[in-house]
Parts: structure tokens; C-alpha cells; sequence
């Protein structure tokens, strides 16, 4: 039996919670997501709890998922081991963990 590897953004995510001081997430945030700018451009919502919870920009974001807007348009909807993000030249996911690694070292 093999184990599930982490999504390279989800690992990401988790170390800037930690920075923020927001780990364990379910235990910071008791009653919805976890939310935040990420650089000028992105914006992450993640749902520590067991239940759908309705993040500040309206959508429903599924137990373990991190819901992400570009420019305040949904780009990407993914779990620790997978799911989706926008797959364009200037929003994809190697823009979106560059933007995750510069708030990381701010």
C-alpha cells in the first residue's frame, strides 16, 4: 500500500500558516475558512472542517479543499493530493506557488 504524496501549493499553504501562526487550522478558525491575500493578484480560502463551509466571497468550499481566485475570478479548487488550477499563460500553478513562496519569505 503506498501513501498519498502532498500537492507541492498544498505543502506550500501549510507553511504559510504556520508562518501566520494559524496551525492547526481547524483550532485557529472554529467556525469557517481560512483566508488571505497571496500577493496582489491571489486570494485562498481553506476549509479545515468536517462539514461545506461558505467562505467571505461567496463560495461553498468542500471539508480539506483550498478554494482560489486570480484577479477576483475563481482559479483553482484543490485538496492536499489534488484537483485543479487555472492552466493559463499568466494564472497557473507555477504562478500561483511563486506568489506562496514570496509571501512565505516575507
Amino acid at each position: 500500500m503506498s501513501a498519498l504524496s502532498t500537492t507541492p501549493l498544498f505543502v506550500l499553504i501549510g507553511q504559510l500558516a504556520e508562518k501566520d501562526g494559524v496551525m492547526p487550522l481547524p483550532e485557529h478558525r472554529k467556525h469557517g475558512c481560512w483566508e488571505r491575500k497571496v500577493g496582489n493578484e491571489w486570494w485562498i480560502a481553506v476549509n479545515p472542517h468536517e462539514d461545506i463551509k461558505r467562505c467571505s466571497r461567496g463560495a461553498n468550499v468542500d471539508s480539506g479543499y483550498c478554494y482560489v481566485e486570480y484577479m477576483g475570478f475563481p482559479a483553482g479548487l484543490f485538496t492536499p493530493w489534488g484537483g485543479s488550477i487555472a492552466a493559463g499563460t499568466v494564472a497557473n500553478e507555477e504562478t500561483f506557488a511563486k506568489a506562496l513562496e514570496e509571501e512565505i519569505a516575507r
